[in-house]
């Protein structure tokens, strides 16, 4: 069975500072936004020689890494040039996932708010629409405690 990852920009952020081009197999370890649990999921799958599960992010998560890039990559050794080869020719565990219509359909299916009220935001509705129209069960990489709560078929929210 394939596993599908998918993972939100805060978790995107914590993969490429740890992506090694030179050794794209390498370990990961945990971040601050990637805990023991992801970095286990991560691990089986860059690691897998037969490739039986995928690391999956929509390309808005690198577009919001790169508007957001000298925040986010202060004091890393990532550049905007590194996270343009990295979408350009992703490793093979890695898939950059268009947006289509497909995801604005799945955007719309996307709840406003979490059981407790608090609102989704737009980006994480991407994210998650992105999750959805790949048919596919999945999980769903996230430090954000309101997605968490979630009750959406087909996803598993791991933290």
């Amino acid at each position: 069975m394939v596993t599908y990852l998918v993972v939100d920009t805060c978790v995107l952020s914590d993969i490429l500072k740890q992506y090694n081009p030179s050794n794209p197999k390498q370990s990961y370890v945990q971040g601050c936004f990637l805990s023991n649990t992801m970095v286990q999921y991560i691990n089986q799958i860059v690691t897998d020689c037969e490739e039986n599960g995928y690391i999956i992010a929509s390309v808005f998560a690198f577009v919001e890494l790169i508007n957001k890039f000298k925040e986010i990559f202060i004091g890393s050794s990532v550049t905007i040039e590194r996270i343009k080869g990295f979408m350009l020719q992703p490793p093979s565990w890695f898939i950059v996932e268009p947006m289509t219509e497909m995801t604005a359909k799945y955007f719309s299916c996307i709840p406003n708010y979490t059981p407790k009220y608090e609102p989704i935001s737009s980006d994480d509705a991407v994210h998650l629409a992105t999750a959805l129209q790949r048919g596919d069960d999945v999980k769903f990489l996230t430090s954000d405690h309101k997605l968490i709560v979630l009750n959406i078929d087909h996803i598993t929210f791991l933290s």
